[in-house]
């Protein structure tokens, strides 16, 4: 009996509501883009005195109604370009401190929401001293335009799925009946695949310590959502979630820890699932696990925790593409798998390229024609369903960014500095200034060649560049991470030897490892003794890091000693030689999965298992590439092609044991009326 579903003109109801928000959303996200440059007198009679050197103006009734001027706020605290001028002149330091500007003056200001707070340069009251004051700055459409648009597009889209949902949910109700029967019916083969994650997750919740990354940890406690800027938004809204459901640091911790084991847990089943057999479960689901160290050593606060799982369920998706075609539950859970790992961590949205791959290979390696043809339209759907990834995620991050009102600025340019400074240190001393200058004189705009001798001889490369470029006068007003994003592409155009070789060491250490004997050989011994000096050093700094993390140990120094006592246990040691940082061992580990992988290729010659190795071992070298390219290599950054690499050990072994399973099977003995 047919389903029926919604009539005609329902669905272009819901057609028509779903394009309408969407195109709202569009126009949102659109005018927001929109700036132009302004200029306003501060008049002295708006001006108020408010503690020691500082004076406030409100921005607010000298603009338009319809106009703002963006300014900094707590997701990006130094988004405003606004520059002050006394008669005609910059005055600075900007962005500069409420505490700053009140107690030491000079010029400094701040500009926060409708707010300037500033001060003169020869402290005297700017309200009497008969000088002139202006502001300089681009403006903007009001936020408050932006979201009404934006609501608007999202309450469309909201009535648009619930009609969906309503007109479809006899449909939606059996496939749900189909599911809870499929899942009575595999529910051995389920709990099989389940064996080996709930033992691993469960010894690590008794025998493992929370799991502590320096301020990178501390930061979920303290701030959740506006450190959206520096990560994508799906973990800090799951831990701003967390924030608000739970009492307190301890209680958060906790639930982190079993969300996550709940989820990596659940990953490995949906990816262990994909194969029928019992031996191949357990091995997928053995081996997986093993990659996937950090699913169950999400003992603490690390976007890796989700990022993971969602791998897992990725790779699950790639091979039930091969068992069953692009289905619609293949394709749904292929999308929003990688969606939302690349909502956690950036570099994952590189992965969108394996599935492409993988069907390509297999399309081209294909020996029927008609073959061929069926893998190259299976190819355009999947071609088609990245690109929808690709469009789906920036359209979500700048959503988020609209709603918070953060910053869009790419901070690729901060990894960037270590890169120029690392080949800065490459080049001979006596020849340093030579090649830094014709570096930044190949930059176009003069504010990037005055930033260029900042970014590479500035001590801290994170934040050292940044402070120093707000301390320049002639770079007043201008986007630290704006003119390191553009620093960096003029350094990428190089290609001089120095920048080549430092390039060359980096990709070696994506690929390799970054580890030593004595500095985390593997992934295991890396998180605990980050941890341990994260709370010798790094946590003890901070008043409000202590404060915050009352109740989850990590305040108490004696905590360490812990970590200390783990680090040189045989577990953790075993660990380690699974998953290697080290570049000897890494090395070694990297060649017998190579020709684990070629072995199985050799034995099997099919078609399949050949596009899904190939397509693995391509995905680590693009993780491994956009590493380089994007951020810094550091240990845990690693932990995807940890997972990649051991799913291609799990698929070769099952690929060997199905040949030498093959070849014990009694062959049919030819009729005498065979040829």
């Amino acid at each position: 009996m047919p389903i029926s579903g919604p009539s005609w003109q329902g669905t272009r109801l819901i057609q028509g509501l779903a394009i309408g928000g969407l195109l709202l959303i569009l126009l949102a996200l659109f005018l927001r883009t929109l700036s132009w440059p302004s200029e306003l007198r501060l008049p002295s009679e708006h001006i108020t005195h408010i503690a020691g050197e500082a004076f406030q103006v409100d921005l607010r009734p000298l603009l338009p109604r319809t106009t703002r001027a963006l300014s900094d706020n707590l997701y990006n605290l130094h988004r405003s370009d606004l520059v002050l001028l006394e008669d005609g002149a910059r005055i600075g330091r900007p962005h500069a401190s409420a505490d700053e500007v009140e107690q030491d003056g000079a010029g400094a200001y701040l500009h926060w929401g409708r707010v300037l707070i500033f001060s003169t340069p020869d402290h005297s009251d700017p309200r009497t001293n008969a000088r002139v004051y202006e502001a300089r700055f681009q403006a903007g459409l009001s936020q408050r335009i932006q979201r009404q648009v934006f609501d608007l597009g999202a309450l469309f889209l909201a009535i648009a799925l619930g009609l969906g949902v309503w007109a479809w949910r006899r449909a939606i109700l059996i496939r749900l009946r189909a599911s809870v029967d499929h899942l009575r019916a595999r529910r051995w083969d389920y709990l099989i695949a389940a064996l080996v994650p709930v033992s691993l997750s469960t010894a690590a919740l008794i025998w493992l310590p929370s799991l502590w990354n320096g301020s990178d940890s501390s930061i979920w406690l303290l701030w959740q959502l506006s450190w959206i800027p520096h990560h994508p938004p799906l973990y800090p809204v799951f831990m701003a979630l967390l924030h608000d459901l739970t009492g307190g640091a301890a209680a958060m911790l906790r639930w982190a820890q079993w969300l996550q084991h709940a989820a990596f847990v659940l990953a490995v089943i949906y990816l262990a699932s994909a194969y029928r057999r019992a031996w191949q479960i357990m091995t997928l689901s053995l081996l997986a696990s093993i990659g996937a160290g950090f699913g169950w050593l999400a003992h603490g606060f690390y976007t890796e925790a989700l990022a993971t799982p969602l791998l897992l369920v990725c790779i699950g998706a790639w091979l039930r593409l091969h068992r069953d075609g692009l289905t619609t539950a293949v394709a749904v859970a292929l999308v929003l798998s990688l969606l939302l790992a690349s909502l956690t961590r950036h570099a994952l949205l590189v992965l969108a390229g394996v599935p492409i791959a993988d069907v390509l290979i297999r399309a081209l390696l294909a020996r029927a024609r008609d073959a061929r043809w069926v893998r190259f339209g299976e190819l355009a759907k999947v071609l088609g369903l990245m690109i929808g990834v690709l469009i789906a995620g920036n359209l979500i991050n700048r959503s988020v960014a609209l709603i918070l009102d953060a910053q869009e600025v790419s901070i690729t340019g901060r990894a960037g500095v270590y890169r120029i400074q690392a080949a800065h240190e490459l080049v001979p001393p006596e020849e340093r200034a030579a090649w830094l200058a014709a570096l930044a004189a190949r930059a176009a705009d003069p504010e990037v060649r005055t930033a260029f001798p900042l970014l590479a001889q500035t001590p801290d490369p994170w934040t050292g560049p940044r402070d120093a470029i707000l301390a320049t006068p002639a770079l007043y007003g201008q986007h630290p991470d704006i003119l390191m994003n553009a620093a960096f592409q003029t350094f990428l155009r190089a290609l001089d030897p120095h920048a080549l070789k430092q390039w060359a060491q980096e990709l070696q250490r994506a690929l390799l490892g970054v580890g030593s004997a004595s500095y985390c050989p593997g992934q295991a011994s890396c998180l605990l003794n980050g941890t341990r000096v994260s709370i010798e050093t790094v946590f003890p700094a901070d008043a409000r890091t202590l404060a915050a993390m009352a109740g989850t140990g990590a305040e108490r120094l004696e905590s360490a000693l812990a970590y200390r006592q783990l680090i040189d246990s045989v577990q953790v040691q075993a660990l380690d030689l699974l998953l290697p940082l080290r570049p000897d061992r890494r090395g070694l580990w990297l060649g017998a999965s190579l020709g684990l992988a070629l072995l199985a290729l050799w034995l099997r010659r099919d078609t399949g298992e050949t596009a899904l190795l190939l397509s693995l071992w391509l995905g680590a070298i693009l993780y491994s590439i956009a590493l380089t390219a994007v951020t810094v290599v550091l240990p845990r950054y690693l932990s995807p092609i940890d997972l990649l690499i051991w799913s291609s050990n799990a698929l070769a072994l099952i690929a060997i044991g199905e040949h030498r399973a093959r070849g014990r099977r009694p062959r049919p003995v030819a009729p005498a009326s065979w040829p």
